[in-house]
């Protein structure tokens, strides 16, 4: 299973585009934008934009507004709290399924990966760093099926929208810890320790999730990331 499909019609460049565009913040949440105008700056047809956009809808990155304009869906600790509320169930049953079939070159690539993103993060260099990451995590949980990989693979990139915030906005400064969690889930994915892969995925997505919470929440509660890590007790 590859991680990525390349696209094949003008409707999949659009959707693409666009996704790219609002998942790394180049396109900011709560941003109004014209389809009239988005057809024409993409060189494009009214027909595949509009199929563009209402993936977009379903996926729940646009909101359809008034005069044929949407809306990129605004950052939430709501939306934050069910995205990793599910990643926290969904992603270690996917390590346990995935990692003992993992072949030596899946392994290989994900220890590339590894190391393509902790040399980036060294250099603070954020853009390879957000490349490579989403190949290591993904690396890990490709030999699932492929309906629960594509769920997993849109949760993690709606979670990039709040990490690329979460980095930005220099909560707190998590690289060494964040290389060293990757390092652990790596060495227990090559021992095909699944328990303690699983684990170790578990502590590094509620560390990142809780802290964000911690930083932005105030009343708010991660109530779903809370129910999910009782499972795991």
């Amino acid at each position: 299973m590859t991680i990525d499909s390349p696209p094949n019609t003008s409707a999949d460049l659009a959707y693409q585009e666009l996704r790219t565009a609002i998942l790394t913040g180049e396109v900011v949440a709560g941003q109004v934008m014209s389809q009239v105008q988005l057809a024409a700056e993409m060189n494009i047809s009214r027909t595949p934009l509009r199929e563009a956009v209402r993936r977009l809808e379903a996926e729940g990155l646009l909101t359809a507004e008034s005069n044929r304009r949407v809306r990129v869906s605004e950052l939430t600790l709501r939306d934050l709290d069910e995205v990793y509320g599910q990643r926290l169930l969904l992603e270690p049953l996917a390590v346990h399924v995935s990692v003992p079939q993992l072949t030596r070159d899946d392994l290989a690539e994900v220890k590339d990966a590894l190391e393509a993103s902790s040399a980036a993060l060294r250099a603070n260099d954020m853009e390879v760093f957000h490349e490579h990451h989403r190949a290591l995590h993904l690396g890990i949980v490709k030999r699932v099926g492929p309906r629960l990989f594509r769920t997993i693979s849109e949760l993690w990139d709606h979670a990039e929208r709040y990490r690329r915030v979460f980095l930005v906005e220099g909560v707190v400064d998590r690289r060494q810890q964040t290389i060293c969690d990757h390092e652990d889930l790596v060495a227990a994915a090559f021992a095909r320790d699944t328990s303690l892969c699983a684990s170790v995925l578990i502590r590094h997505l509620s560390t990142t999730a809780l802290t964000v919470f911690d930083y932005y929440g105030g009343p708010e509660r991660p109530e779903m990331i809370n129910l999910a890590l009782e499972r795991h007790r």
